[in-house]
């Protein structure tokens, strides 16, 4: 999985050339705090997609013969993709607003 710090550089660049304004330590803790909320939400569903790929591995090869285990993996990658993929249109829709709003 690639790292999601590679927007830092992005982030970089806008303000190049540009005065940054006075940093927030509420603002820049609060940011953080749901980067890593992010990212825990990606690796979840990471570790969930590879559970489910074992799962079906093992079930294929003879390993388990229970299809129950097997579906329930499948059920779990498959709730937690739906939902991070809810979360990432919530979070583009938000940013739409945010860049439509006038100052």
């Amino acid at each position: 999985m690639t790292d999601i710090n590679g927007i830092n550089g992005l982030h970089a660049a806008m303000w190049n050339g540009i005065a940054k304004p006075a940093s927030n330590p509420v603002t820049d803790s609060n940011a953080g705090a749901f980067v890593n909320l992010v990212k825990d939400g990606v690796q979840k569903v990471e570790l969930d997609q590879t559970r489910q790929a074992v799962a079906i591995e093992d079930l294929v090869t003879g390993r388990t013969q229970d299809v129950l285990p097997v579906v329930q993996a499948v059920a779990d990658a498959d709730l937690s993709f739906k939902l991070l993929l809810g979360v990432r249109n919530k979070m583009v829709d938000a940013y739409k607003q945010t860049m439509t709003m006038q100052v």
